[in-house]
């Protein structure tokens, strides 16, 4: 495993219990055992509980996040909150059918690795290994390419830095320009 391994078994596994948690929550509104409120906030208690695990794993432990973590943390919880509640207001007039609300929820459980590589990146920054490299200003599914973290790009971590990597598949544009940019450092 690379240094920068973005598919640690922990956070896989914390976003499997996540969604699949979530897509329950779905089932039950759909199905009428739970109203919209229900939904939206057990929803929301789960990624935030979701986004603060990954952020812990990211770090090494909840020992090691403070005030500036958390607020990085809450900061992307509250744009997650903002799609949340548009979301729930397509469900609400209609226009989201089950199916559609389904596969879209699936999306909010890998939208937490922001938190992950968010972490993860600042806590490399103190390392002075990669001095005399370009910068590494973005890491995969931190949010801020145009596939919103929802593609399957990685870092690699190499005697010459650190390299994005693409996977077999669709990439957008800005995941293909970063990893022909490498190799880098951390920002």
């Amino acid at each position: 495993m690379s240094l920068f391994e973005p598919r640690d078994p922990v956070m896989d596994a914390l976003t499997e219990a996540a969604t699949q948690e979530m897509q329950r929550l779905t089932e039950a509104l759909y199905g009428g055992r739970i109203e919209l409120s229900q939904w939206s906030m057990g929803v929301a208690d789960t990624l935030k509980d979701l986004h603060l695990s990954n952020a812990m794993v990211a770090v090494g432990g909840a020992d090691k996040l403070g005030f500036t973590e958390y607020g990085r943390i809450g900061g992307t919880l509250s744009d997650e909150y903002r799609h949340l509640y548009d979301f729930a207001q397509g469900i609400a007039d209609g226009s989201v059918s089950e199916a559609q609300a389904l596969a879209r929820i699936s999306q909010y459980g890998q939208a937490s690795q922001q938190s992950f590589w968010k972490e993860y990146v600042q806590a490399q920054e103190k390392l002075d290994a990669w001095a005399g490299l370009p910068v590494l200003t973005q890491s995969p599914g931190d949010g801020s390419q145009q596939c919103h973290g929802n593609c399957r790009c990685e870092l690699d971590s190499r005697e010459n830095g650190i390299h994005w990597v693409i996977q077999a598949g669709e990439n957008c544009e800005d995941c293909l320009s970063l990893a022909a940019g490498g190799p880098y450092r951390p920002r």
